[in-house]
């Protein structure tokens, strides 16, 4: 916590208060109440520091009083249980005096001896009173969610098919497909310029958040008809990892694959979660880098959890039964900008249960030119149209 609350006489001021930091309730697209698809809470902080001024005696008497704090920050959340640990004492000359409250009463830390000493026959009041204001801090060791280590695996692609590379035919194609889109065009519900396709056909372009998004839907579209595949936008994928998610517009649980596209400091890679196998794929082309992967995944499996609470009122059982999977290094990209083709690829492969694809150098182009003859084929031009709109992430 970065505030100091005020304390007022009255604890409920407390939950008011952390409802408004922690919770901003998310509008559902079909309801107006609390319910599957739009109440998520990530966190909730370790300590309180609430504030009591020096005139008011009822107020420190609560405090005083209350060694626990049980603060619920929504209908839809159990409460979390806080204990108060340390009071700060602030006097006149602004010196600090550190008081602990235990059982037998109040310790004063002696800065000398480095230890808490017990201090009898202090009223609340009297130590309150004879301050400026005092702090009392409490403490919790309640998390809303954390993930457990999952089981490494190891992905066994023997049994599989070796997916069919792109020929050479695949440029003549694409460069036939082009001038028919000189102007604005839709994949889906996915708006596209020339230039977006221009940036994927550059052998140094960064693929951008349109790209990624299109291609992904087509993927879904195309897979086993044994999957429902779910397609996040890349921009909710980045709400939900940085928890500022304010929609959902689909469950979760309705699908058997979830495609999560990620986007960090100019890298792609993307988090499947496979909900048929309980399991975590992790398709990242570059396997050295300081994105928090592990901290992705925990804030991803947490809005999985949540749906799963609304729905069947339990967790989901993480420890015992879900895995987590990363390829190795044969599908790992030998440049600095082709991180995007290789997640469209690789997870177009896993999509139609086939061998991930080892894409030489050599190679890349080609696979450049088959994402944009794949978007290009699907696509609808606009008849009429300006370049108004402009992609916003990009990646290498």
């Amino acid at each position: 916590m970065h505030e100091v609350w005020q304390m007022k006489s009255n604890i409920d001021y407390i939950s008011t208060a952390m409802t408004n930091f922690l919770y901003d309730e998310i509008k559902c697209s079909s309801c107006r109440k609390l319910g599957l698809t739009n109440s998520i809470l990530y966190d909730i902080p370790q300590f309180l520091l609430l504030k009591a001024v020096s005139d008011d005696s009822d107020c420190i008497n609560l405090i005083d009083d209350v060694e626990l704090l049980f603060v619920r920050p929504s209908p839809s959340h159990p409460s979390f249980e806080y204990d108060v640990q340390t009071v700060l004492i602030v006097l006149e000359e602004d010196n600090i005096a550190y008081l602990r409250k235990t059982g037998n009463g109040y310790s004063s830390y002696n800065k000398t001896s480095g230890e808490f000493e017990l201090l009898n026959d202090l009223p609340a009041q009297q130590t309150g009173l004879s301050s400026r204001w005092t702090i009392f801090i409490y403490e919790t060791q309640a998390t809303i969610f954390e993930l457990p280590p999952l089981e490494k695996i190891y992905l066994d692609q023997n049994a599989l098919s070796a997916n069919t590379e792109p020929e050479a035919s695949t440029i003549d194609t694409v460069q036939g497909l082009l001038p028919s889109f000189k102007k604005p065009f839709d994949v889906g519900p996915i708006e596209m310029k020339p230039s977006d396709i221009k940036t994927l056909l550059d052998k140094d372009g960064d693929i951008n958040d349109l790209i990624i998004d299109g291609h992904l839907l087509i993927t879904a579209s195309n897979g086993s008809p044994d999957y429902k595949i779910l397609t996040v936008p890349s921009y909710l994928t980045t709400q939900i990892i940085d928890k500022q998610l304010k929609q959902m517009p689909k469950t979760w649980l309705d699908h058997d694959l979830i495609l999560c596209p990620i986007n960090q400091k100019h890298h792609w890679y993307l988090v499947i979660i496979d909900l048929k196998r309980q399991l975590v794929v992790q398709l990242d082309s570059l396997l050295k880098h300081d994105l928090p992967r592990s901290r992705n995944i925990t804030h991803l499996l947490h809005v999985l959890n949540i749906q799963h609470y609304f729905r069947n009122g339990t967790d989901i059982n993480f420890y015992n039964t879900w895995e987590i999977a990363t390829p190795d290094e044969n599908i790992q990209q030998n440049d600095l900008h082709s991180c995007g083709v290789h997640i469209l690829i690789q997870a177009e492969a896993y999509v139609n249960n086939q061998k991930f694809v080892h894409i030489t150098p050599g190679k890349t182009q080609l696979y450049r030119y088959k994402i944009a003859e794949d978007l290009l084929r699907k696509a609808e031009p606009w008849p009429d149209t300006d370049d108004s709109f402009s992609s916003v992430s990009t990646g290498y």
